[in-house]
């Protein structure tokens, strides 16, 4: 079975990208698939302390790592002591060679493999082939992707991407049967071919959830029982497992039971689990000891770094590895519900893969794949492990700009002017007055605004109003800065206009942040560390002259960046990063600054009108809004109603939108689909980007307008 276990020749991103958005079956699958895994990971934790079990978890991966080296030692010696052959640690051409010098000498010509990703990330079947040794896949899912000569593209669901119409084709190709698109037909014919050759094989590779240096034990998980199969019954047994699978005792391993079947697949429990602690053996005749008895008589186990401890000793990246492989992050990522993994990974593939590909395959293999990610922070608030995906994919990609891998002259100028606080008002004031500007804009070499223009840059933006507006400042004690963000400063004014008017109505006098550069969070998301630092340190320098007791955003991104990234961007700094804490500490998001304050009892039920809400992905993700919305615009007088899912990604993110603006078109569709089905006439959105996002291109019959939410209060306090 050749036909997919030769070395795959990875297309350039660009060229997988298009395929992906040109496919007609994608989506299919992608949509049959996708929604279920993740409606049964949150049933399967909606009883269960799912903060808790992560923080458990966590810990346990963060002390193995440190542990590490120690942890080899004793897993080596306490598998030698029952008979398993230890090899390594080693680097992928190790790995490969071990495992072919094994089979070498036990003269085995074909093996029955089950999943492995380590495997994989050694593309150990080609090496195996060009040897002249038949490699079978007994993981249906890999077995499709071998008959159809592709890659895994999902890390639990290998062949996530395949449609059973198309299933139906390559198992009857495979089996020499006509068989219907019918699953459990195919599952029974794809059993029945491949049944035969786990007792025919001679030997059996499997990868390993966990390897427990206490009792030198192997633990595998699976629901097929193709990974038990492999495992018992040829008479070698190879397990090729990264270093990172090292946890100290059997409670640790079982610690793992607990969070990554659910999290996979939404079950309480695999159908199978196997502990293996050496060969089979039996000392039923006169307790005399004798090895290979219905299992294997030789067990190897190849530990493999591969860039592994290049990740353990680096200090921000090292809590990747706490990574137990369940793929809950790929499940809710709105992107890779898009393209799927072929486009948004290497080998590895979704968020997870972002973070290992560098270490494991080369800088380069990231470079276009990292450009998917929309920011969003949806793959952390699922990890079961507690690792910050969304955070280290920000490393990763300031990584790939610093080594050129994703730099962009075009960006970078962009990224300039916005750090440049004469420039940008210079720019944005002439871009006012003469719309034609914009278009210009377009036709210039490398520009996104070819693929997706701005709305236009108002004549008075909000910095031009706010003196018309705050007329109370001097009679009241109680004073707030207003920070209405870029794009509510130069696109959408009124919005700024409302969220004064509240905040004055509630009792505050107002202030305007006097600077006029933004924030830093375009060039924090797209990688440019130097640009986001110039322009984190202007926006703590503005804030420092304030004499407010707290400075109240109306974009949550802007405020997100402010309170979490600026800490990461000065950490090297320790002056600057006591200044950007004690700035950061004043920094207010509206949402929750007004839900603390409550909607005066003469101002409750004035409004009206049914309402849907989009939370935004940094404010459900970065600040953990949701409630505090609902409550305001139900205080007020709206009817709400949910659209689920309320917390997915429109598709703006940033310049993701304008990186890949057909990807997030579709995000965005998708949204305004949803919001048609509630009937509400409204929806609420609390971030600019978002709302300026929802706004702009295709209308949705059905789909609520866009308002963001200080407008919709300002309607009971006017």
């Amino acid at each position: 079975m050749s036909a997919g276990s030769a070395a795959h020749a990875i297309p350039p991103f660009k060229e997988r990208l298009r395929e992906a958005l040109e496919s007609e079956s994608l989506p299919v699958a992608l949509g049959r698939s996708l929604p279920q895994l993740s409606e049964r990971r949150n049933a399967a934790f909606s009883a269960r302390d799912f903060e808790g079990s992560q923080a458990d978890l966590g810990g346990r991966r963060q002390a193995a790592l440190d542990r590490m080296p120690e942890l080899i030692e004793e897993f080596t010696a306490a598998a030698e002591a029952v008979g398993t052959v230890v090899h390594g640690p080693t680097d992928a051409a190790g790995a490969v060679a071990t495992a072919l010098q094994v089979l070498h000498d036990h003269e085995v010509q074909m093996v029955v493999k089950s999943k492995s990703m380590a495997t994989e990330e050694i593309q150990l079947n080609a090496a195996l082939e060009d040897d002249g040794i038949e490699v079978v896949e007994t993981d249906l899912g890999e077995f499709l992707v071998q008959v159809a000569g592709e890659r895994p593209s999902h890390i639990v669901a290998p062949a996530l991407h395949i449609v059973r119409e198309r299933a139906a084709e390559l198992i009857s190709r495979a089996t020499g049967e006509d068989l219907p698109p019918d699953p459990d037909v195919l599952v029974g014919a794809a059993a029945r071919h491949l049944r035969s050759r786990f007792i025919e094989a001679g030997a059996g590779i499997t990868g390993a959830n966990a390897l427990v240096a206490a009792t030198g034990t192997v633990m595998l998980v699976c629901n097929e029982g193709n990974t038990r199969l492999a495992s018992a019954l040829p008479p070698v047994h190879i397990v090729i497992a990264g270093i990172d699978k090292l946890v100290p005792t059997l409670a640790d391993a079982t610690t793992m039971l607990e969070s990554l079947p659910r999290s996979a697949t939404g079950q309480p429990i695999s159908t199978y689990v196997s502990f293996i602690s050496g060969p089979s053996r039996s000392a039923d005749i006169e307790l005399s000891l004798s090895m290979g008895v219905h299992g294997p008589r030789h067990v190897h186990i190849v530990l493999l770094d591969n860039g592994r401890e290049a990740i353990r000793t680096n200090p921000r990246m090292r809590s990747a590895l706490q990574c137990v492989r369940c793929g809950a992050c790929s499940n809710v990522c709105p992107v890779y519900q898009q393209v799927g993994g072929h486009a948004m990974g290497h080998i590895y593939t979704g968020p997870i893969g972002l973070l290992v590909t560098p270490y494991h395959h080369g800088l380069e293999h990231v470079e276009g794949p990292q450009s998917l990610c929309a920011s969003c922070g949806a793959c952390a608030s699922v990890c079961p492990a507690g690792i910050p995906i969304h955070d280290l994919i920000q490393d990763v990609r300031e990584w790939a700009v610093a080594e050129g891998h994703s730099s962009n002259t075009m960006k970078k100028r962009a990224l300039g002017a916005l750090a440049d606080e004469r420039l940008l008002e210079r720019g944005a004031r002439l871009a006012s007055k003469a719309p034609w500007l914009q278009a210009l804009g377009r036709r210039l070499p490398g520009s996104p605004l070819k693929r997706l223009p701005l709305p236009n840059v108002q004549r008075r933006p909000f910095r031009d109003r706010i003196g018309e507006l705050t007329t109370t400042r001097s009679k009241i004690a109680t004073r707030v800065a207003y920070f209405p963000g870029c794009l509510t400063d130069w696109l959408s004014p009124e919005t700024g206009e409302a969220a004064v008017a509240v905040l004055e109505a509630l009792g505050f006098a107002v202030e305007p942040v006097p600077f006029s550069s933004c924030c830093g969070l375009p060039a924090i998301n797209a990688g440019y560390k130097d640009e986001a630092t110039q322009m984190m340190r202007q926006t703590v320098k503005a804030i420092e002259q304030l004499e407010v007791d707290a400075v109240v955003s109306t974009s949550t991104s802007c405020a997100g960046a402010m309170l979490h990234d600026y800490a990461r961007l000065s950490e090297d700094d320790s002056a600057w990063a006591e200044r950007a804490r004690v700035a950061a500490a004043k920094v207010r998001d509206f949402t929750s600054f007004v839900a603390e304050q409550g909607i005066p009892d003469e101002m409750l039920a004035r409004a009206s009108g049914v309402v849907t809400i989009h939370d935004a992905c940094q404010s459900k993700h970065g600040l953990g809004l949701g409630p505090e919305t609902r409550e305001l615009l139900t205080d007020a007088g709206y009817t709400v109603v949910e659209a689920p899912p309320s917390g997915e990604c429109c598709g703006f993110g940033g310049s993701f939108s304008f990186d890949h603006p057909e990807v997030a078109r579709r995000m965005r569709a998708r949204k305004l689909e949803a919001f048609a089905t509630t009937g509400a006439e409204v929806v609420c959105v609390d971030n600019p980007g978002c709302l300026m996002h929802l706004k702009e291109g295709p209308a949705v019959a059905g789909a609520g307008r866009p308002v963001h939410l200080a407008e919709l209060l300002r309607a009971v306090v006017d």
